[in-house]
């Protein structure tokens, strides 16, 4: 990574991002496995018919914050926990999260679309995938002035930590995690130019930007249960 001078410092972190992932547990305390089949999975998941067929397009974000299981939340909350807090001290807690919503539902959306078959999923890995994009890509923008391989380095990184992680597991969807990386590898490119992160780095554009995830999310849950 650049020196800190060059970083886009974030505004405490830990606490946003805490408070988010409490939220996931808080959540699943509601909710309960996937397996009890119930009306929060119902109205919620990543269903692919529901979505092309129903224009539910909200489920492409309230699908993020539903899990199969006990291990999958855990898997999800502390590995994905880490890599948000390392993007959030490289780009301001406010604009990492708007942008892994944003990259995790894109991921959903290019897994529907691209896969022309029914199917649901559930689960914050695919914004925890995006977030390893994200990182990639902005590793590579930061050291495109030192040799390629460097620059391939965050590339491989990610590619075996999806590997890795994500093609494993009797709930696992592979496609989602895979587009969900691809997203954060896209947006994660222009988001690393410096006139571009160092415009949202004030105190006030970090809270505004954590304030619109919250309110994505609890709007889709609205639209949900309307």
């Amino acid at each position: 990574w650049p020196p800190k001078a060059q970083l886009v410092q974030a505004h405490g972190p830990e606490a946003p991002t805490l408070l988010m992932l409490s939220g996931l547990v808080l959540l699943f305390g509601i909710t309960g496995p996937w397996s009890q089949q119930g009306a929060w999975f119902a109205r919620g998941m990543v269903d692919a018919q529901a979505i092309v067929t129903g224009g539910q397009w909200w489920r492409l974000i309230t699908g993020l914050t539903l899990h199969a299981d006990a291990v999958h939340l855990l898997g999800n909350c502390l590995f994905g926990g880490l890599m948000i807090h390392l993007l959030s001290k490289s780009i301001g807690y406010g604009l990492a999260w708007v942008t892994l919503l944003c990259c995790g539902a894109l991921g959903n959306a290019l897994n529907v679309l691209l896969r022309q078959t029914p199917h649901q999923s559930v689960g914050f890995s695919t914004a925890v995938f995006a977030v390893i994009g994200l990182l990639a890509a902005l590793q590579v923008v930061r050291v495109r002035r030192q040799a390629w391989r460097h620059m391939l380095l965050p590339l491989g990184a990610g590619a075996a930590l999806l590997a890795l992680l994500g093609s494993e597991g009797e709930r696992t969807d592979l496609g989602a995690h895979l587009f969900g990386f691809v997203a954060g590898l896209g947006v994660g490119w222009p988001l690393g130019l410096p006139w571009i992160t160092q415009k949202y780095q004030s105190p006030r554009a970090q809270v505004l930007f954590f304030a619109l995830t919250g309110l994505v999310i609890a709007g889709a849950w609205g639209l949900a249960w309307a």
